[in-house]
């Protein structure tokens, strides 16, 4: 009984799931009248006026509430909710703050597909990935088994259209934070397997072209079980700088098993890599390496505090902080950073701006999900009075929110008093960027790389809630939280400039070389 009791229950929620991935299907077919994407433009206006606190940073007083308007005004014709996307996102990103977007609703599929695709492997556009220089589309790897197609082919066209024109398509939907163009290609090739699955859906077979030595030529790509002549990176002998990284990882006691390792230092399953991870150049362990590839995952303070217990046990002399392609993530976790490396009392950032007092309290129940509402409802009043209380109005008739990150932090006792490299480029946003602007503002290293994605000035970010859009359900997310360096430097709008500006060439990319890094090794044996 028992068993046919959780068959039961697995096919009744089996069958819900079917019957939602179709219902959300028939949804992305579901043509909008134009009243209700009137409707739709009208809440993503009121949304963003209501909570956004800088809409006019980048922009002419009224310049957003006129390009909306003029939408609605033209709105006349029935679309689809992927079709409002394209028209309404660009409005959403001529505001120029990163967080802040509209996002598509990509295509789902049925759990039996999934597996029949599984079944069948890898898809056709895993076995020819794509790398972006100067904004133009190559092939990095070829897994297809087509010794025919060659690596470093420039990237024409998917099923005759355009990989160009899908990047100008695209840009227009996301913004960086501020003027700089540097973001654009990092997050369109962050987010490319989503934009192939809205343009072409999920195929078993793709018609790629390509070009070579100014030949042009076409080849079939099949999903496929086996992957042959797969790169063996692993065992690969190069001249790559990074390879003189030794691979030891940060050692751990006997007591300490491998699930607190990846609880700590933040263990990504899909990539298979920690956000944190510290290693080695060097037979003498002078120089430490320090690869950060998000402020997010894992716990932060036990992480920093074993890496630079390491560091000050080898007597590191030398360390290299790694930041290219980190989005950002937690304040508190790049003022716990920067609180080992200074020696003296710092500030990370001003106390941040909001729009009311009441603004902390909007994102409660939109970030809460549904099934924690018996939690949720009871713990409101205690959570609207604390936000309450942390919001303070000014003489100027601002409202400031208090954030741990805003005040004077002090140095830890085994803070590193050596020099430091910091490499960026980009694809550093966010906490990123306010982290790089610190270490420059202070003078405590060097930047090496090229203008990061977000600004040195500040971005607009903290609580981020999502909310859908009533008939699309497009969702829009929200930063509400003005956030601003204490000291900066640079012209406003642009990102954090290197010290040492160098872009890795086609060549560098295509064999995985680090010139960035090569420079500091060269600088360090000079």
């Amino acid at each position: 009984m028992r068993g046919l009791s959780i068959g039961i229950f697995l096919l009744f929620f089996g069958l819900v799931g079917c019957n939602s991935v179709a219902s959300y299907q028939a949804h992305l077919q579901k043509e909008l009248t134009p009243e209700q994407q009137k409707k739709d433009i009208r809440f993503a206006q009121k949304k963003i006026n209501k909570l956004h606190p800088s809409i006019d940073w980048y922009l002419p007083k009224g310049a957003f509430d006129h390009s909306m308007d003029s939408l609605v005004e033209a709105t006349k014709n029935f679309k689809k909710p992927n079709d409002l996307f394209f028209q309404l996102s660009p409005l959403v990103a001529q505001v120029r703050q990163g967080h802040m977007r509209l996002g598509f609703l990509p295509e789902k599929v049925t759990k039996q597909e999934a597996k029949r695709r599984k079944k069948l492997g890898m898809g056709p556009m895993s076995q020819v990935p794509i790398i972006l220089h100067d904004e133009k589309f190559y092939l990095s790897r070829n897994l297809s088994g087509d010794s025919t197609i060659k690596v470093g082919s420039r990237f024409l066209k998917i099923n005759g259209i355009s990989l160009d024109s899908l990047y100008q398509k695209h840009r227009k939907t996301y913004t960086s934070d501020g003027f700089n163009q540097t973001y654009f290609p990092y997050r369109f090739q962050r987010s490319f397997s989503n934009i192939y699955a809205l343009e072409f859906g999920f195929l078993d077979s793709l018609q790629c072209t390509f070009s070579w030595k100014d030949s042009e030529y076409t080849k079939m790509v099949h999903r496929k079980k086996s992957v042959e002549n797969k790169e063996k990176t692993s065992s690969k002998t190069t001249k790559d700088t990074t390879k003189v990284i030794s691979t030891k990882q940060i050692t751990f006691s006997k007591k300490e098993n491998i699930r607190k390792k990846k609880r700590i230092f933040g263990y990504d399953v899909a990539s298979s890599k920690f956000q944190r991870e510290l290693q080695w150049i060097g037979k003498d362990s002078a120089v430490a390496y320090l690869k950060i590839r998000g402020f997010s995952k894992g716990r932060y303070r036990k992480a920093y505090q074993q890496i630079f217990d390491e560091i000050t046990q080898k007597q590191g002399k030398y360390l290299v902080i790694d930041l290219r392609d980190n989005p950002g993530g937690l304040l508190n976790e790049i003022t716990e950073l920067y609180s080992y490396l200074s020696d003296k009392p710092f500030q990370m950032i001003d106390t941040p701006t909001v729009v009311s007092k009441t603004s902390m309290l909007s994102p409660y129940w939109n970030t809460a999900p549904w099934y924690a509402y018996p939690i949720a409802v009871p713990m409101y009043p205690f959570f609207a009075v604390f936000q309450t209380i942390k919001t303070k109005k000014t003489t100027q008739g601002t409202y400031q929110y208090a954030l741990e990150s805003s005040k004077i932090k002090t140095p830890k006792p085994n803070n590193f008093k050596g020099e430091v490299f910091v490499l960026i480029n980009g694809g550093s946003f966010s906490a990123s960027c306010l982290f790089s602007s610190m270490v420059q503002t202070e003078r405590r290293g060097i930047l090496i790389g090229e203008e990061t994605g977000g600004t040195a000035h500040g971005t607009v970010a903290g609580f981020m809630p999502v909310y859908r859009l009533p008939n699309s359900k497009l969702p829009l997310r929200l930063g509400i939280m003005d956030i601003r360096p204490v000291k900066v430097k640079g012209v406003e709008g642009r990102g954090v400039l290197p010290d040492i500006e160098l872009l890795p060439s086609l060549e560098d990319k295509l064999q995985r070389k680090d010139p960035e890094l090569g420079w500091v090794l060269n600088k360090l044996q000079k």
